[in-house]
Order: structure tokens, then C-alpha cells, then sequence
């Protein structure tokens, strides 16, 4: 058989997921990497396959290990498997898969780093609050559900509330503006929130405008750990 040569460049579990302690990274291997034109052996394939079976029985003993990187690590050895039996059964489609699966494995890294940034910027909001400043002005979250929140946004519009225009490019990372002033929210400016993150804050259609105002502040500024 043909050597198997990488196509592309393929990052390690823990680039995707940087928040993993480094002696986890380093006891399971999580830090593998493969660069474009590297050779892709059988022994290389059954090591990703092996990854994300240990990843799975030690979930319970290290909950770093979340849904998201046995995912990631799954999607690996899928993109591994995919391109060695591309030599050896010649499958037209494996291309199309291969890139189908470099692109979850991206909006993966792409969650997690949105996740991990949000976290910082909950922190300060809350340091804010709990100091009492008066201020209602907070650091806008960067955008983690991909897509448009136009069914949710509707779910919860008032009959006599139009939902706004999809703002900006609302790709996952993004943020809807740099700050939030939670004082000047009222229906459609939350709609707006709504739809640019996907996500609906826990609001219901029954909601007040000072209630609906008090679940975002609330997803400004809780903990998310």
C-alpha cells in the first residue's frame, strides 16, 4: 500500500481544547499533532481510536474530559480513518467527508475558545456589580450557539413587537456590540440579543420588559463554572 500523506495540517485534541491541564495533555497524549504531508500509519490511526476510548472511561475521574472533547478527539480519528482508507478503497467521497469533518472540528475550537473568552468577561462584569458602581453598562459575551436565534426571538416577541434584522455577522465569537447598557433594553432591543446569540437568556413570552431586563443582566454577570 501507498503511504498516506496528511492532506492538511491536523491539530491536537488539546489545541481545541486549551483549557485541559498540561498533565492531562501530557499523561493521554492529548497534544499528538499532524502536520500537512506527515504519513499517516495504521499504528497512528489505532492510537486516535484508542484516545477516544480512554477519554471515555476516564470521564468520570477527570471532568475536563466534557461531551465536546470526546467529540473533538472522535472527530480526529474519524478524519484519520477517513483519509488512510482513501489509498486503500479509493472512495470518492472521502474528500467531502474529510472536509465536513475539519469544519465540526473548527466550530468546536471555535465554541470552546468563545466559551473560555466569556468566562474572563463574565468575571469582570460581576467584579463590577458586586462593587456597586452604579453602572449598567456591561462587556458584551462573544457569541457561542451557531445560527440564527430568529425562532427563538419569535417564541418570545410580544404581538406588538417586530423582531429587528439579524445584526452584524453573528458568527460564533462575535459579539452583538462591545458593551450592553442594561438600562436602555426594552422589547426589541432584547429580541435583537436574542436572535444575534441564538440563545434566549431564559425568557418567556409571559415576561416584563424589567424581568426580561434582570435574565440578561443575569447571563452578563453569573458564573458560568
Amino acid at each position: 500500500m501507498a503511504q498516506v500523506l496528511a492532506p492538511f495540517a491536523l491539530p491536537s485534541v488539546a489545541t481545541a481544547h486549551p483549557a485541559i491541564p498540561a498533565n492531562l495533555v501530557q499523561a493521554f497524549g492529548l497534544d499528538n499533532t499532524l502536520a500537512q504531508g506527515a504519513v499517516i500509519t495504521t499504528q497512528a490511526v489505532q492510537e486516535a481510536d484508542a484516545l477516544v476510548q480512554s477519554l471515555q472511561a476516564n470521564k468520570s475521574l477527570h471532568p475536563e474530559f466534557t461531551a465536546d472533547v470526546v467529540q473533538t478527539a472522535n472527530d480526529r480519528a474519524h478524519m484519520l480513518s477517513k483519509i488512510h482508507a482513501e489509498v486503500a478503497f479509493n472512495d470518492p467521497n472521502t474528500l467531502q467527508n474529510i472536509l465536513a469533518t475539519l469544519q465540526r472540528l473548527e466550530a468546536s475550537q471555535a465554541r470552546v475558545e468563545a466559551r473560555l473568552e466569556n468566562a474572563g468577561i463574565v468575571k469582570r462584569n460581576r467584579l463590577q456589580l458586586s462593587n456597586n458602581s452604579g453602572s449598567t453598562v456591561y462587556i458584551a459575551r462573544r457569541k457561542q450557539v451557531a445560527g440564527d436565534g430568529l425562532a427563538l426571538a419569535t417564541a418570545v416577541a410580544p404581538a406588538n413587537v417586530v423582531v429587528p434584522a439579524l445584526q452584524g455577522n453573528s458568527v460564533v465569537g462575535a459579539a452583538f456590540n462591545p458593551t450592553i447598557d442594561v438600562h436602555t433594553l426594552n422589547h426589541a432591543p432584547i429580541l435583537s440579543l436574542i436572535r444575534f446569540y441564538n440563545e434566549d437568556f431564559g425568557i418567556t413570552l409571559q415576561d416584563t420588559v424589567p424581568i426580561r431586563v434582570q435574565k440578561v443582566t443575569n447571563w452578563l454577570t453569573e458564573p458560568m463554572f
